[in-house]
């Protein structure tokens, strides 16, 4: 949001209710935020890309947290 609100040019903000409180973890300190344009990358990969926003993201990365270990380790 800080980004949008800081951009000269016009920019829609949506966000979904359920992805309030539903994701916990540390602030940064002082004035952060993402760019417009670039990418939050939350793990590197070479067999398996995610791009998504939002509450499917949220869940998407929790099952990917929960499956992912193992079934790295069963190849």
């Amino acid at each position: 949001m800080k980004a949008a609100i800081r951009d000269d040019n016009p920019v829609l903000f949506f966000e979904h209710k359920l992805s309030y409180n539903a994701v916990r973890g540390e602030v940064p300190q002082g004035d952060y935020f993402v760019p417009i344009g670039e990418a939050a990358v939350r793990r590197n990969g070479t067999q398996l890309s995610l791009s998504r926003t939002d509450c499917p993201y949220i869940t998407v990365w929790k099952l990917l947290k929960l499956f992912l270990p193992k079934a790295l380790a069963a190849r």
